[in-house]
């Protein structure tokens, strides 16, 4: 599984990113993102971008999940994080690094 995330926008504009294959987690980090992955529900959601008009200043983050059922993109900010999708971007978060845009 191929997992890429980015987070931009805030008060500062700044980018963050991270890109993982849990191919080479070690098997404790696997089993983590990916009972994560399955929490979040990514793959059945139909609604796949979930934006809000409430302010400009608002962080938006993207994850796209490649898998064996092909990829399946996320796309939110921070006034409309499905709770289902908490953990992994948590997750994700940690993991991320800055990134230009």
């Amino acid at each position: 599984m191929k997992i890429t995330f980015s987070v931009s926008g805030g008060l500062a504009g700044l980018m963050k990113v991270a890109v993982l294959d849990t191919a080479t987690l070690d098997e404790a980090q696997r089993g983590e993102v990916e009972a994560l992955v399955a929490r979040s529900r990514i793959a059945e959601t139909s609604e796949r971008s979930l934006r809000s008009s409430a302010g400009r200043d608002l962080r938006t983050y993207e994850i796209t999940v490649e898998d064996a059922q092909g990829a399946h993109t996320w796309s939110f900010d921070d006034a409309t994080v499905p709770s289902e999708a908490a953990g992994l971007l948590g997750w994700l978060r940690r993991r991320s690094r800055p990134s230009r845009p």
